[in-house]
């Protein structure tokens, strides 16, 4: 029988990380991961943002195509509400829109006199158009805005 000797362990070099070793790689490892987690959320409000910039251009034309395409109001002002999918694409469905357009019709300031003083009769139906683009999930968002003219034969 072989009687194992108490001071064997005392002339092995210790291999591994002492406790303190640990804990503060452990702490390192904590401190960073804290950081990055801590930027994930202003990344995440950049990307929104760049999206919707991104995406403004084809609501705007999708919006004026939608009020061509519409009979002119016969009452101005006129406000129209409409709504957008993530691919910019027109819907009447809230639960699948993302974006929202309103669209301000005003009669335009008579900055040309006509004959009798007033606005000159071009044989169109003319009004001026505010657009009002916005993320709906962002309603203390600063809307984008744009400043249009409509025109349509009569």
């Amino acid at each position: 029988m072989i009687v194992p000797n108490a001071n064997f362990r005392r002339f092995m070099p210790a291999w591994g990380f002492s406790l303190v070793e640990v804990a503060l790689a452990v702490a390192v490892i904590g401190f960073s991961l804290l950081a990055v987690v801590g930027l994930l959320p202003p990344l995440l409000d950049t990307e929104r943002d760049n999206t919707f910039r991104s995406m403004i251009p084809k609501i705007r034309a999708q919006a004026l195509a939608e009020l061509r395409a519409k009979p002119y109001p016969t009452a101005l002002p006129h406000t129209e509400s409409m709504l957008f999918t993530d691919g910019a694409e027109l819907t009447t469905d809230p639960n699948k829109a993302i974006y929202k357009c309103e669209a301000t019709l005003t009669v335009p300031i008579a900055s040309v006199a006509g004959t009798d003083g007033g606005v000159p009769d071009l044989k169109t139906d003319f009004c001026l158009v505010k657009l009002s683009c916005s993320v709906l999930s962002r309603p203390k968002d600063t809307p984008v805005q744009f400043h249009e003219s409509l025109a349509k034969e009569r």
